[in-house]
């Protein structure tokens, strides 16, 4: 096992080719002969027959909102450069104030003291500016209102600079487009239930809740742990961002040295639906969701190993298909999948 995934692993062959039954039997293995885990990111559903503790994502769990990072939410929401983004970062400092100070609600500036709002900000910045999502979403339209205000009180000619000023509309017109996405996303049920937006999902689990209790189980049973992402729509980049969180969640337990002593084997099925995939449009571009590249490059010494699965490697980027020690490769017919594996070195 430690030849096999020592270094990384990829399956890699056209439709119809094997692979599912290979990584079936790759699965058997480790859990016939070692104590090692394996979580299983299944993103059709294909696997629904193998023997696991399994999570259908939007059916009976959901990945909590305030899990993601800033910069997923910048992914599901795609705020422009100049005039959106500014203020979304602010209204999120201000949302996190709000939880931070035991109260719900919006923070309201206009009129308000400047100086009580940035002491406030400097005592608490540790857990304002630490990249998560844990503030109340369902007020984030309303904060970006209240954020686009004058940065002075008073009048043009004898400014007040201690206090912020009245509404900007113009500024708030800017952020139209913005709070429509926002209130899509959030108003729309699938999303509800796959995040948590509104409400969490009483009868759901929570994932990251259910992948720890999964990880401390000392259960024979729980050694496979499946991650359904069937039932994830397509709209938003909801499936590529959700899955790249749950691999910062792991690459940051790796980080840890969480998986030292206990390695765990992440197989992702269909791995081109999530690897090498970036969120940009016409108006907003943002860096690649890079978790799953960050965990091949960093992870081994940390007990987490790489098992992908696809029939598209020409789709996996080169650096990250690099890192795979072993590959079992099935037919292949496509030139650019036979070149992504020979720049690998696995062809000659």
């Amino acid at each position: 096992m430690n030849a096999l995934f020592g270094r990384h692993c990829a399956v890699v062959g056209t439709t119809g080719g094997g692979k599912s039954w290979t990584v079936s039997k790759l699965i058997e293995s480790i859990t016939a002969n070692t104590d090692n885990k394996v979580i299983l990111i299944d993103a059709t559903g294909e696997y629904h027959t193998l023997k696991s503790k399994s999570f259908i994502l939007g059916t009976d769990s959901y990945f909590p909102y305030q899990k993601l990072s800033i910069s997923d939410l910048f992914f599901l929401l795609r705020p422009t450069g100049q005039s959106q983004r500014p203020i979304l970062l602010e209204a999120i400092r201000s949302l996190k104030m709000v939880k931070i100070s035991g109260k719900s609600g919006v923070k309201i500036k206009s009129g308000q003291e400047k100086e009580k709002f940035h002491n406030y900000y400097q005592e608490h910045i540790a857990e304002i500016e630490n990249n998560d999502c844990d503030f109340d979403i369902t007020f984030l339209t309303q904060q970006i209102k209240a954020e686009c205000v004058y940065q002075n009180g008073g009048t043009f000619t004898s400014p007040n600079v201690s206090i912020w000023g009245g509404e900007d509309a113009k500024t708030y017109d800017y952020q139209t487009s913005l709070i429509s996405r926002i209130t899509d996303l959030i108003n729309t049920e699938i999303f509800n239930q796959l995040m948590g937006f509104k409400n969490s999902p009483t009868i759901h689990t929570s994932l990251i809740d259910g992948i720890d209790d999964f990880l401390r189980s000392e259960q024979e049973e729980d050694s496979i742990l499946r991650i359904s992402f069937e039932n994830i729509p397509s709209s938003f980049s909801a499936k590529e961002i959700v899955s790249n969180a749950l691999a910062s969640y792991l690459l940051h337990k790796a980080r840890k040295k969480f998986f030292e002593k206990s390695p765990i084997i992440l197989i992702i099925d269909e791995a081109h639906q999530f690897l090498n995939k970036s969120v940009k449009d016409e108006f907003f571009e943002i860096q690649s969701l890079d978790a799953f590249d960050l965990i091949a490059k960093e992870c081994r010494k940390y007990g987490l190993f790489l098992c992908l699965a696809t029939q598209m490697p020409r789709d996996i980027p080169i650096g990250t298909l690099s890192q795979m020690g072993t590959f079992i490769v099935h037919r292949l017919i496509n030139e650019q999948d036979k070149k992504s594996n020979g720049e690998c070195g696995f062809f000659s």
